[in-house]
């Protein structure tokens, strides 16, 4: 299947391996951010 890589909106699409989605505070605009690894 299809990822959104880092940067890509992913408002209908996940986001690739070691990616995680990002929205901001309104939910307007959600975009791939690197996932940081705990």
């Amino acid at each position: 299947g299809y990822c959104a890589e880092k940067g890509v909106k992913c408002h209908n699409i996940h986001c690739c391996e070691n990616l995680r989605c990002k929205c901001n505070d309104d939910r307007s605009s959600c975009v791939c951010r690197k996932n940081k690894v705990s």
